[in-house]
C-alpha cells in the first residue's frame, strides 16, 4: 500500500513537472526499484515485530492493513474510472468484490461448516457451467463483456472459443 501511494504521488509529480517522457520513465523505474527494496525491508521488519504481538492485536493490525488496501484500490478506481478506453473501474470492482468475499468465506466459522465444504465445489462448477452456457448462446452478451470487461472476455474465450 505504501508503494502504491509513493509511486502514485511520484508519478503525478513527474507527469506534471517533466517534459521529457523517456527521462521521466527511467526516473520512475529507478525510484520504483529503490522504494520497493526499501519497503520490502520495512515489511520484513514489520512482520518480525508482528510475530511477537498477541493474536487479537495481530488481527487488528491485519484488519487495518486490509481496510487500507481496500481504500487504496477504491481511490485508484475513482482516479481512473472516468478515463476513456481504460477498463480499470470494472476490473477493480471485480477485484474488490473477490477480496471481500474471499475474506468473509475464509473465516474460521465458514471453514467449520461441513455443508459448505461438501456443496462448495459442485455449486461453483454449476455456476461456472451456467455462466459459460449463457456466454456461448448469447453473442450480444459476449460482445458486451468484450467491451466492458476485456480480461474476463479473454479468459472466457480461452475456455470457450467463439462459435463460427
Amino acid at each position: 500500500m505504501l508503494e502504491l501511494g509513493l509511486l502514485s504521488v511520484f508519478g503525478g509529480v513527474l507527469r506534471a513537472k517533466t517534459h521529457h517522457h523517456g527521462l521521466a520513465g527511467v526516473t520512475f523505474a529507478i525510484f520504483a526499484v529503490v522504494s520497493g527494496i526499501a519497503l520490502a525491508l520495512l515489511a520484513a521488519r514489520g512482520m518480525r515485530v508482528l510475530r511477537q504481538l498477541d493474536s487479537p492485536l495481530r488481527r487488528v493490525v491485519f484488519g487495518v492493513a486490509g481496510v487500507a488496501a481496500f481504500l487504496s484500490l477504491v481511490l485508484v478506481g475513482v482516479r481512473t474510472g472516468r478515463a476513456p478506453n481504460l477498463h480499470t473501474a470494472a476490473a477493480l470492482v471485480d477485484v474488490l468484490a473477490l477480496g471481500v468475499v474471499s475474506t468473509i468465506v475464509s473465516a474460521r466459522s465458514f471453514a467449520r461448516l461441513r455443508p459448505f465444504a461438501i456443496a462448495g465445489v459442485p455449486l461453483a462448477a454449476g455456476v461456472l457451467l451456467a455462466g459459460l452456457s449463457l456466454f456461448h448462446t448469447n453473442p450480444e452478451l459476449r460482445r458486451e463483456v468484450r467491451q466492458s470487461a476485456p480480461i474476463h472476455a479473454w479468459i472466457a474465450d480461452a475456455i470457450l472459443p467463439e462459435p463460427r
